[in-house]
């Protein structure tokens, strides 16, 4: 038996055509589904196709445990804590990222992802040359590439190799045309979360109202790891499940603009300390984070969507911002500190009014009540009562609470003018005729009121 064994051993071996020829693709399929190889010991994928996706899920992300200490109120709007970061690598295994040959086999998986191409804008595109004669590639002195600024038609999804291009710092992609898009966007991958040297991530018009698939695009939370990342831009898209609390880790974000979003703001956006312009719109639920009152370098705050609640008042911390835009429904009114430092873009709100200046106004009226026997008025509605000034029965304020009218003629007033009238810095117009008052207006007011009806009263010391 032994010998027969030998024998047959013996006869496999000389058999060209009995090792199977698939037996070397089984091996590499062990490989693949095993460990991701070795740059070392494996060479790059041909050009002409990208690598494969490994079939294999990722861990499951752990939730960071809740801090020890008390929560902080909220009123006192201290910094969020920072989510922690998504932890690598990510989804896929990384391709071979020491060779130039790995830059273009990710672009030759990038370009079918594009749909319609305007051909004007194909040069180089999946040919022999080098990358950076490729439309919209930019490499550096090494044959990588830096940038890809490019225009597309429909696109659906982005591959997830785009994940590969390790020194990629700018990826700006724009749908060309005002048409309607074939496809609605539904993925980014979270391969993009390893780019850790991206500096601009700008993708726009990526799924204007059209035919094709309608599901959320999904905002990875691995885009929080890119640490270096000064603008994100994603517009003119119909819907963002959600924004990633995660995104409270761009320490260096500069600019963000999300349009089409749905679900909550999160405050860990206040983390934002570098940022300077942001730009959200969607049907958001919920309210305007406090948070946001912690983005001292924050320049331009537009939000526009179905918010409730109140305009924060923290906001009044943003020193440097210059142009407001708040959706309509909100209750209260734009903090005082905002007061001619801010224009609005849209939705213009009425700024809130000095507490002091209201006491002020507010003892100058108890006063004339009191002088003129305001119990026994005609009409004193709302006098002295914790409703706004100017909704007090024949008084007018400006913007700022000062009081600039008061038409309380044929009102039953008796008694002499209280001197305090002419505290008021701002009144022009006096209508006190069809009463029954002694004594003089104040001087103060005679060259300051450009409207009266005094009923015969005379200025002081004439």
């Amino acid at each position: 038996m032994l010998l027969t064994a030998m024998a047959a051993l013996a006869c496999g071996g000389d058999d060209g055509d009995t090792p199977s020829a698939t037996a070397p693709a089984a091996t590499e399929v062990a490989r693949a589904t095993s460990a991701p190889a070795s740059p070392a010991a494996t060479s790059p994928a041909s050009p002409t196709s990208a690598a494969p996706r490994p079939t294999t899920q990722a861990p499951a992300r752990q939730t960071p445990a809740a801090p020890a200490a008390d929560p902080t109120p909220v009123a006192t709007v201290m910094p969020t804590p920072r989510p922690t970061p998504t932890p690598g690598p990510t989804l896929r295994p990384l391709l071979d990222q020491t060779s130039a040959r790995t830059d273009r086999e990710v672009l030759i998986a990038l370009y079918p992802m594009l749909g319609r191409w305007d051909q004007s804008s194909l040069d180089g595109w999946r040919s022999d040359a080098p990358l950076g004669e490729w439309e919209g590639v930019t490499t550096d002195s090494n044959g990588r590439v830096t940038e890809i600024d490019i225009v597309a038609w429909d696109y659906e999804e982005l591959p997830w190799e785009l994940g590969n291009l390790a020194y990629l710092e700018v990826l700006r992609i724009e749908k060309a045309g005002q048409g309607q898009a074939t496809y609605y966007v539904i993925g980014i991958p979270p391969d993009l979360g390893n780019l850790t040297n991206l500096r601009v991530l700008r993708l726009t018009s990526l799924n204007s109202p059209g035919r094709g698939k309608r599901e959320a695009l999904k905002l990875p939370p691995e885009l929080g790891n890119l640490t270096n990342l000064e603008e994100l831009v994603l517009s003119n898209i119909s819907i963002i499940e959600k924004i990633p609390a995660e995104l409270g880790n761009l320490a260096n974000l500069q600019s963000l603009s999300l349009s089409g979003v749905s679900g909550e703001i999160p405050a860990e956006l206040g983390n934002l300390a570098n940022l300077q312009s942001l730009s959200l719109s969607g049907d958001f639920s919920g309210e305007i984070p406090a948070e946001l009152g912690n983005l001292a370098n924050l320049e331009v705050l537009r939000l526009s969507g179905d918010f409730s609640g109140e305009i924060p008042a923290e906001l009044g911390n943003l020193a440097n911002l210059k142009e407001l835009g708040l959706p309509w429904g909100l209750s209260g009114c734009v903090p005082l500190e905002l007061r001619g430092q801010v224009f609005f873009s849209f939705n213009e709100y009425p700024f809130c009014i000095d507490p002091r200046v209201v006491a002020e106004q507010m003892s100058v009226l108890t006063a004339l009540y009191d002088a003129t026997g305001g119990d026994n008025w005609y009409d004193n509605t709302n006098w002295l009562s914790d409703a706004d000034l100017g909704e007090w029965y024949g008084v007018t304020t400006d913007d700022e609470g000062y009081i600039t009218g008061l038409k309380l003629y044929e009102n039953d007033l008796s008694g002499a003018i209280p001197a305090e009238l002419g505290q008021l810095a701002r009144l022009q117009s006096l209508y006190l005729y069809g009463n029954s008052l002694t004594g003089c207006i104040p001087a103060s007011l005679e060259y300051q009121l450009t409207d009266t009806e005094l009923g015969g009263l005379s200025y002081c010391g004439r």
